[in-house]
């Protein structure tokens, strides 16, 4: 994909695992056409026009990335999720957020609604728990993105 003439140069950023240990750095050009081209829109938006992300907004795409690149979770993979697994999944991390910051203090067992198999709930510090909850329903919302355009795409006549 091309950029426009002119566009600021790239920022690196790093993202980070739950050890706060850099696990890998990616070029911002590289993530913002990724989420682009898998929101369909146009690569100029990111660069041009548009405020600079806050370090919130940055490290819920950077967590974002992290689930698609290094723990290998496809969007053919998000999208075998149609019950709403992926939402689920980012409210339970929400909920243990706020029982963690403003209730029982550590977070014991996931909650209820966690869609999956224990072994896949990894809690953490409240903000990243707040991260990892956003960059998830993040996932959901682009999955159903997808799924409009698929399903646009299949009543389109031959």
């Amino acid at each position: 994909m091309k950029f426009l003439e002119g566009s600021p140069e790239p920022i690196a950023h790093a993202a980070i695992d739950g050890a706060d240990k850099v696990v890998h750095v990616f070029n911002a050009r590289m993530m913002a056409e990724q989420y682009a081209t898998a929101g369909g829109y146009k690569i100029e938006a990111v660069f041009r026009g548009v405020p600079p992300h806050t370090k919130a907004a940055q490290d819920v795409l950077i967590e974002r990335w992290r689930q698609t690149s290094l723990e290998s979770f496809s969007y053919q993979h998000d999208d075998k999720h149609e019950n709403g697994e992926l939402a689920k999944a980012g409210i339970a991390y929400a909920l243990a957020a706020d029982s963690h910051a403003f209730g029982s203090g550590l977070v014991r067992g996931h909650p209820s609604i966690w869609p999956w198999s224990a072994r896949w709930w990894k809690p953490d510090t409240v903000r990243r728990m707040l991260v990892k909850a956003c960059a998830l329903l993040l996932a959901e919302i682009e999955r159903l993105d997808r799924k409009v355009e698929r399903d646009a795409a299949a009543r389109v006549p031959a």
